[in-house]
């Protein structure tokens, strides 16, 4: 199931019959999902729905999927010319998806800008994992972040004004990419500011603690995971680093909390049955909905804002 007929769903009015709940609404969520084996698959998924539909189908890991402000393209990464590259396709996912970066090292983790006409994303190409900057026709690359061997800067994410780009921070001893179903923050994680034009960076959240996976809202704040209060909850943090607040608090895992465009959060979550699945809450951690519930993991939520 996903939303009963007759509930207030964030998306809009729920219809007052079953045949009702497959129309589509203002905006789709698009997800990572194991459903169909070993390889992940790219997923979109409009209210009502009880399976959504499958954007890609190939024996390669397509992951961390993100609709763009138009909800027109998903950018995504995807391992299936050997290392991880950006790429963007349709959201019908009916086109072959065009491929931006080349680079034989990994590129991953992709967020488009506010406007739609620049993705940043996470690359090791210089060595360290760093924060880079392109045009989503794949030109004008600029790498924005640039921090001393052993640092590791991961999941980008832009301000609504799209001048900032919040980022984690960690220790890196240069391993591969972070797994992608992660149940923990990185170690030793912050999160941190830098400006894309100055290439300036501002700390907004040190803490002992382990925090990860910003992501700015409109509403200027700012989502993280932390395990501050012992497991992976969601936190939110004004976007000048005051006001820390904690939106859930479960002894299971809640991880990869994002906005929707109108302020309700996207996240993943094995709460229910031990596998990780899509839930949607309000903005102060109430109002809590499953939207998947199928075999294999479900995560990597987005649903137009990064």
């Amino acid at each position: 199931r996903h939303l009963h007929a007759g509930n207030t769903s964030p998306f809009g009015s729920a219809p007052a019959n079953m045949d009702e709940l497959a129309s589509p609404f203002s905006f789709p969520v698009v997800f990572t999902t194991t459903r169909y084996g070993a390889s992940r698959e790219i997923m979109r998924l409009f209210a009502g729905e009880f399976q959504g539909a499958r954007l890609t189908n190939n024996r390669a890991a397509d992951q961390e999927p993100v609709l763009d402000p138009t909800f027109q393209r998903v950018a995504f990464s995807s391992d299936r010319q050997g290392s991880l590259d950006i790429y963007i396709m349709g959201l019908s996912g009916s086109e072959t998806p065009t491929r931006l970066t080349t680079d034989p090292h990994n590129d991953y983790q992709p967020a488009w800008a506010p406007g739609g006409g620049k993705i940043a994303f996470v690359s090791d190409r210089d060595g360290n994992p760093e924060i880079f900057v392109i045009d989503s026709d794949g030109s004008n690359l600029v790498q924005v972040t640039d921090t001393e061997p052993g640092t590791g800067n991961f999941h980008p994410s832009w301000a609504p004004d799209g001048k900032r780009i919040a980022f984690t921070q960690v220790p890196w001893d240069g391993s591969l990419p972070p797994p992608v179903f992660r149940q923990t923050p990185l170690a030793g994680g912050d999160i941190l500011v830098v400006d894309p034009e100055s290439k300036t960076v501002t700390t907004l959240v040190d803490d002992p603690a382990d925090d990860d996976q910003p992501a700015w809202g409109a509403n200027g704040k700012i989502l993280f995971t932390s395990n501050r209060a012992g497991n992976a909850d969601i936190f939110a943090v004004q976007e000048d680093g005051s006001g820390i607040s904690r939106l859930t608090d479960h002894p299971a895992v809640d991880v990869e909390p994002v906005w929707t465009p109108n302020g309700f959060v996207l996240f993943a979550s094995d709460r229910e049955h031990g596998a990780f699945e899509i839930f949607l809450m309000n903005a102060s951690g109430g109002n809590l909905q499953r939207l998947t519930a199928t075999l294999g993991i479900n995560a990597q939520p987005n649903g137009g804002r990064q």
